[in-house]
């Protein structure tokens, strides 16, 4: 299990909610039980997360001291309420009030995320700042489930399952590694994509919400995943 820890063009968190409706591979919650109940749904392989008014204050400040921020990758570990990390740079030590009330969010979706896998294993945690495509491709994730939240910047490209041409992703996964790195990401994600335009098709993830995304080891039911992407 991991929890990874990281709106623009959407003016209120209702706006974002209403684009998901009719979007049978997504739900949308407000705690880590309502996502449990949706994660249920053999048909629902993503669950975003409103995080409120905190998901939103912590994206503009984060947005307002990004420039001053170096990419930086840190690695976390949550006993009880206790958190610690390994790796935070001296920018970020130095935001004591921004750094935790973070970190303060970061227990909260821990705990949303147990609630929602429904065990009590170790996590996984990841803070991170970074200036590059993490992976452009979009690909299903070796593991039951993943919690992704950005705080600033562009969010994660999640694909309807309506969407996605499981098929073509088959045939590119058989063709050896050699073709596969040879392709570009564009062409990689088009074949997947078929019948309309990568961009018109992914749904990007709104900055201060967070996304569950069920991977191929979810245990729960025969499911294949869900497509993503980094941005």
């Amino acid at each position: 299990w991991s929890l990874a820890s990281f709106f623009e063009g959407l003016s209120t968190k209702t706006d974002f909610a209403e684009t998901l409706d009719g979007i049978s591979s997504f739900a949308v919650a407000r705690s880590g039980e309502e996502a449990a109940t949706a994660l249920v749904d053999p048909k629902v392989l993503a669950v975003f997360l409103d995080r409120g008014e905190m998901g939103r204050e912590l994206h503009l400040k984060w947005e307002k001291n990004l420039h001053s921020i170096p990419d930086f990758e840190a690695t976390g570990s949550l006993v009880g309420d206790s958190l610690t990390w390994s790796g935070l740079p001296p920018e970020v030590e130095s935001l004591e009030e921004l750094r935790q009330e973070t970190f303060q969010e970061v227990i909260s979706l821990a705990s949303d995320f147990l609630a929602a896998a429904g065990q009590t294993t170790p996590l996984r945690l990841r803070f991170a700042c970074i200036s590059y495509v993490q992976c452009s491709r979009l690909h299903l994730d070796d593991v039951p489930l993943r919690l992704v939240c950005v705080l600033a910047g562009a969010g994660t490209d999640v694909l309807p399952e309506s969407k996605a041409d499981r098929c073509a992703l088959q045939r590119l996964e058989a063709l050896p590694l050699d073709s596969q790195g040879s392709m570009s990401s564009p062409d990689w994600n088009q074949h997947i994509v078929a019948s309309e335009s990568v961009e018109q098709a992914v749904t990007e993830v709104p900055s201060g919400w967070a996304v569950l995304l069920k991977g191929s080891a979810w245990e729960h039911g025969r499911v294949q995943g869900v497509l993503h992407r980094s941005p």
